[in-house]
């Protein structure tokens, strides 16, 4: 060992063995509090179900037929929230596919309407009022029968 290097090893050891208070105070004091991340549930974990009962056809221009549906969404630790319907387009007006050609479901949030994927963003608790509106693609002839369809909600935080 060289000279240098036991000198150096001594000064350590003597400063490691000053107390705390030999060295200056804190002038700085640090806290918080962690939190996990958001999380939301959607209508208490259930699917939520939209029965338009019998439209008549011939009836359908995207505004008759309109349902107001009432959802509960709960979410912890979230202020910005975003909203976005996705899977399943009509492929056209933006409407959900409900599996009938020229025909679809149309999704409003706030009376603003929602294409499928667009994002709707908000600040919680304040939930948007979710419409759904059947429509039909222009120049579409409807034949009657049964309809029924699914698409997924997804809820993200910016």
């Amino acid at each position: 060992m060289t000279n240098r290097t036991v000198l150096l090893t001594l000064m350590l050891f003597i400063f490691a063995q000053q107390p705390a208070s030999a060295w200056a105070e804190d002038n700085m004091k640090f806290s918080g509090r962690l939190i996990g991340p958001p999380s939301c549930s959607f209508n208490n974990d259930k699917v939520l179900e939209v029965d338009f009962g019998e439209i008549l056809t011939s009836k359908i221009d995207g505004k008759n037929y309109r349902k107001d549906v009432d959802y509960p969404l709960t979410c912890t630790n979230a202020s910005k929230v975003n909203m976005r319907f996705c899977c399943g387009s009509a492929g056209f007006d933006g409407a959900i596919d409900v599996r009938v050609v020229g025909f679809g479901i149309k999704v409003y949030a706030n009376d603003k309407a929602l294409k499928i994927g667009d994002t709707y963003s908000y600040t919680y608790p304040n939930n948007p009022k979710l419409s759904f509106v059947p429509v039909k693609k222009e120049g579409a002839t409807l034949k009657g029968g049964d309809f029924s369809a699914g698409t997924t909600l997804q809820i993200s935080f910016p």
